[in-house]
C-alpha cells in the first residue's frame, strides 16, 4: 500500500492514491532513480575514455489515472488544482519511505473521446532527490531500572533506584534521497575533553575540541583550557563563574592593555600567542605555544607584578593606539592583578579543572 499527495502553488493538498470514487491510479513513472549522465573524453592513442564528471538528471514523475463518477467535473478539477507552469510538492508514502520532491507541473493531458477517460500529469522535478519528511532522533543513553515495586531497603545496605548506560553508536537511516546533515546534541554534566564523531561507514571524523567544564566547580585559579597541537591555551580565571561578581568593560580593557604588553616583552615574548578577556567577565585567556606549565605561571606571576608596580597610565592610552582609549584605568588594573597574584601565591596550580 502506498499514499500518493500532491500539494499545488496555493498550499491545497489533493490525495489521489485513495479517491477511489472519483480517480483510480494506473501508473506512476519516475519514482525510480533517474539516470545518470557520464562524461567521458578521448585521448589520443589510448584505449577507452577518461572520466571528467558525472551529474544526475532531473527527474520526471508521471502519473497516470482513471476519472470515475462526474467525469466532466473531475476533469475541470484537475486543470483547476494543477496549472501548468506552477511549483507543486509531491508527497509518495509506502511501508519503507515517507518522502516528499519539490517540482513543476508540466502537461496535464485527458482524452475526453474514449469510453474510460483517463488523465496523465507530468511534473519535472529539477532537483531529483527525494527528502525524507521526518526528523529523525537517536538517544546515545538509556536509564535501566533496577528494581520494581514493592522494595524495601535495608539502613546500612543501600540500593540504586536505576542506573545509567550508554550506547556508543546509533544508526540512523535517511528515507530520503538529498545529501543531508544533522544536529547533534550533547548534554554534559561533568567536565570532559576530546569528543570524537565517526561515521563508520567511511571511517570519515570529526573532533570536537573544546572541553566542557563545569562552571560551578571553577573556583579563581589557573588551568589548561586546551591544547592544539604545540599551543596551549590557559585559562586565567579571575572571578568565580556565575558567582554575581564579574570584572566591568573598563576594568577588563584596563588589565588587557597592561598584562598584553607586559607578557610580550617577557621571556616567553616569541611564545605568546593571544592574551585577552573572556566574554563572561570572569577572566582572561593566554595562548602559548611550546609552553612549559610551570615556567609559564611564573611569567603570569612576574607580569602580574610588574602591573601592580607600573608607574605611569596605561599602556595605549591614545586615540591613535587605541579605539577606545577613554576607557582605561591603571586603578582598576592594578586592583584586579593584585587580587589575581594573591589567589595564585594562595595555592599550587596543577593546571587541570575540577571534576
Amino acid at each position: 500500500m502506498y499514499t500518493l499527495k500532491i500539494e499545488n502553488t496555493n498550499g491545497e493538498t489533493f490525495e489521489l492514491s485513495h479517491d477511489y470514487e472519483n480517480y483510480y491510479i494506473t501508473d506512476v513513472q519516475g519514482l525510480t532513480p533517474p539516470a545518470t549522465t557520464i562524461n567521458t573524453a578521448k585521448a589520443g592513442i589510448i584505449d577507452g575514455t577518461f572520466f571528467n564528471s558525472a551529474s544526475v538528471e532531473e527527474r520526471n514523475i508521471v502519473i497516470t489515472l482513471v476519472l470515475n463518477g462526474d467525469i466532466e467535473a473531475n476533469r475541470q478539477k484537475l486543470y483547476r488544482i494543477f496549472p501548468r507552469k506552477t511549483p507543486c510538492t509531491i508527497y509518495f508514502k509506502n511501508a519503507n519511505r515517507d518522502v516528499k520532491i519539490k517540482g513543476y507541473v508540466e502537461t496535464i493531458e485527458c482524452d475526453p473521446f474514449v469510453k474510460r477517460e483517463k488523465a496523465q500529469i507530468s511534473i519535472i522535478c529539477p532537483r531529483p532527490y527525494f527528502e525524507a519528511l521526518a526528523t529523525l532522533y537517536a538517544e546515545l543513553a538509556a536509564v535501566l531500572a533496577l528494581f520494581e515495586f514493592p522494595f524495601a531497603i535495608e539502613e546500612d545496605h543501600p540500593i540504586p533506584f536505576s542506573e545509567a548506560t550508554d550506547y556508543p553508536i546509533a544508526e540512523i537511516m535517511d528515507e530520503g534521497d538529498a545529501e543531508a546533515g544533522c544536529i547533534i546534541s550533547i548534554e554534559v554534566n561533568d567536565t570532559i575533553q576530546g569528543i570524537k564523531i565517526i561515521n563508520t561507514s567511511t571511517q570519515q571524523f570529526f573532533y570536537l575540541d573544546s572541553a566542557f567544564v563545569d562552571h560551578d566547580k571553577i573556583t579563581p585559579g589557573m588551568y589548561i583550557s586546551r591544547i592544539d597541537g604545540d599551543i596551549t591555551s590557559f585559562d586565567l580565571r579571575t572571578r568565580t563563574p556565575n558567582g554575581g561578581d564579574y570584572m566591568d568593560n573598563l576594568t577588563m580593557h584596563s588589565v588587557e592593555h597592561m598584562f598584553a604588553t607586559y607578557v610580550r616583552a617577557s621571556e616567553i615574548a616569541d611564545r605568546v600567542i593571544y592574551f585577552g578577556p573572556m566574554g563572561c567577565q570572569t577572566g582572561f585567556y593566554l595562548l602559548v605555544r611550546n609552553g612549559d606549565n610551570d615556567e609559564v605561571l611564573a611569567v603570569v606571576k612576574e607580569t602580574l607584578q610588574k602591573v601592580i608596580s607600573h608607574e605611569g597610565e596605561v599602556f595605549g592610552a591614545s586615540q591613535i593606539e587605541c579605539g577606545n582609549y577613554k576607557n582605561l584605568d591603571i586603578t582598576l588594573a592594578k586592583e584586579e592583578c593584585r587580587k589575581y597574584l594573591e589567589v595564585l601565591e594562595s595555592y599550587t596550580p596543577d593546571f587541570t579543572y575540577e571534576v
